[in-house]
This record gives C-alpha cells, structure tokens and sequence, in this order.
C-alpha cells in the first residue's frame, strides 16, 4: 500500500466512525487527515521528480564515461585517437566542430587541420574537406 492508499484508508476509517465535524476533537482530526493526505501527494510528487533527475544523471554518468575513456585513449596514443591533432603541440587559434556528413562522427579540429583543407573522418575514412571565408582569411592576414 502506497502512501495515498493508507491515507484514504484512514479517511474511511475516521467516516466510520461518523465523528461529524462540530466537535473540537472531530475538526482537529480532520485537519490532521487533510494535511496527511497533502503531505502524500507532495511526497508521490517528488518521487516523481526524483526518477527523472536519476535517469539523467545515470545518462550524463553514461556520457562521461565514454568521453572519459576515448579522451584517455586519443591521450595515450596518437594512433588509436585518430583526431588528427599532434597532441604534443599547444593548440593555436580556434577550435572547430565539424560533423562527418557520412557516419554523423563529431571531430573537433584545430585551426590549422581546416586550413590544410582536408582529413579523412576517422571513424568512416570519408574525406572531409573544408574551406574558409574570405573573412576568416582577411582576419588572419591582419
């Protein structure tokens, strides 16, 4: 039995006993039922409330462990990574999001992989290739 259940079951209970609602001791016990009952609701509430915010976190918990573990793995080895970046050099100038048109992969890429103008996706092999604006250009010759 669930807590609304239990607080329905002590209404009838106190119907049956035909108490009326004249008596100090009657307005007393009602009021007591009544704030049970709003208490119930609030707590079937906030259970509610709290599964969502548990299968989010779970989600993010989930999410963080694969960046975690490819973010370890693209570290360890330049290999495996296949990013494209040197990882042993600092990283200069913009970072770009770029997602593969063919498997959907998102790369993040440096400035100067896009000014080589292409990489093959890492995930499908698809060339990728990239151009910059005139302004980008005229903002870098400045």
């Amino acid at each position: 039995m669930n807590l609304s259940e239990k607080v329905a079951y002590i209404k009838g209970l106190a119907e049956g006993l035909d108490l009326g609602t004249e008596t100090k001791e009657a307005k007393i016990l009602t009021a007591l039922i009544d704030l049970v009952d709003d208490m119930a609701f609030s707590i079937a509430e906030l259970e509610e409330q709290f599964d969502e915010v548990a299968e989010q976190v779970d989600s993010i918990d989930e999410d963080l462990y694969t960046l975690e573990t490819t973010l370890d793995e693209c570290l360890e080895d330049d290999d495996v990574c296949g990013c494209g970046f040197d990882h042993d050099e600092e990283i200069d100038g913009d970072i770009y999001e770029v997602i593969c048109a063919r498997c959907g992969e998102t790369l993040y890429l440096d400035e100067s992989i896009i000014k080589a103008g292409s990489i093959d996706c890492p995930s499908c092999g698809e060339l990728l290739e990239f151009e910059l604006d005139d302004e980008d250009e005229e903002e870098d010759d400045e």
